[in-house]
């Protein structure tokens, strides 16, 4: 029997129900295999990272304990991170750019390198593939818009207009009035 954290008995109304579901997430396949041998069974009692490979070779039934098993989603999503960490940064690459083509982000003029820097930037914080679309808004937009009080303590800080203007590829967000405060998304290669 598998359990809700809160002690329930997991069912359809506790969430996604289907591995369709939990890929549609951003969650690796392996992954979730990874997760759910783990619920029940254990190996040695400390190594909780298992390759498919790894789960082929030192699975067994007689290691499965009878006890209820809690499907805990944080400790999934642990886990995802770590499946996601231990990729090669190019195979992480192609995921990401994978999984936002398939939720209708148009990254045609986005070159790989582009998208490396984007994988890069958001680091650690890319727990699920999902996280990109959280952590990387900023950079797939078209529009980057900030809220005025934002902008205005933005720029009494020192030197602060010529990093952005460094970050942006030119003078493009010192507006003339300095009431509007969005970028144009540039192109692969910095133009656009």
């Amino acid at each position: 029997m598998i359990l809700w954290h809160d002690g329930s008995r997991l069912s359809k109304r506790h969430g996604a129900a289907s591995v369709a579901a939990y890929r549609e997430m951003g969650y690796l396949p392996s992954a979730l295999v990874n997760f759910l041998a783990l619920l029940g069974w254990s190996y040695d009692g400390t190594q909780e990272l298992f390759t498919l490979a790894e789960l082929e070779r030192l699975f067994r039934l007689n290691r499965v304990g009878s006890n209820p098993a809690v499907f805990n989603l944080e400790r999934l999503e642990w886990m995802n991170g770590q499946h996601l960490k231990r990729l090669p940064e190019p195979e992480r690459v192609r995921l990401v750019s994978e999984y936002l083509k398939e939720r209708g982000w148009n990254l045609s003029g986005r070159s790989p390198e582009w998208t490396a820097m984007l994988v890069r930037a958001i680091g650690d914080r890319m727990k699920k593939l999902a996280d990109v679309e959280v952590h990387g808004s900023f950079a797939l937009r078209d529009r980057l818009e900030m809220e005025e009080s934002a902008w205005v303590s933005l720029r009494e800080r020192s030197n602060v207009a010529d990093l952005l203007d460094a970050l942006a590829g030119g003078p493009s967000l010192r507006g003339s009035s300095g009431r509007r405060h969005t970028r144009r998304r540039r192109g692969a290669g910095g133009t656009g």
